[in-house]
């Protein structure tokens, strides 16, 4: 319990972070072109490294039933309703997660910014149609899984 609370408190300083970041981004018109640059790769990286946050909570809360309710048709139905970011945005997230879970190696990588997110979401789609065998080759950076050699250079094999 007193992890869940330090990652609510972690995350709560993130948002009141963020909420800095905006008011100091409001003149970066007048920044040179490298400064913009830089901010928008570091604000990549932080999508990466909160990306298997995100996934290990929803897997957690998708594995308890977690906020479905009567008239949802499944976790990730309930989910689009609470957060009213829509089916296909709620599935893609979903997919994600999973895939994060199944592939800790991959996880890692996205979380240190080696494997871009538009990278991990093409993947999961393929992990979703995939089936086990080919999940679990996948999860297997030393072996001919993860596209082979370019997939264990990526993940840090």
């Amino acid at each position: 319990m007193r992890e869940g609370e330090a990652v609510l408190a972690r995350l709560e300083a993130l948002v009141a972070a963020a909420g800095e970041l905006r008011d100091l981004v409001a003149g970066c018109q007048q920044w040179r072109g490298g400064q913009r640059r830089a901010a928008l790769a570091a604000l990549d990286k932080l999508a990466g490294a909160l990306a298997p946050v995100r996934g290990a909570l929803l897997v957690a809360e998708q594995r308890s039933a977690g906020g479905v309710r009567a008239g949802d048709r499944d976790f990730v139905a309930a989910r689009a309703r609470a957060t009213r970011t829509g089916l296909g945005e709620t599935r893609r997230q979903v997919r994600q997660a999973t895939t994060l879970d199944a592939l800790p190696a991959v996880a890692a990588a996205v979380g240190a910014g080696r494997v871009p997110l538009a990278h991990l979401d093409a993947l999961a789609r393929v992990t979703e149609t995939a089936g086990d065998r080919a999940t679990q080759q996948l999860a297997d950076p030393g072996g001919a899984g993860a596209a082979g050699a370019h997939g264990r250079a990526a993940v840090g094999a």
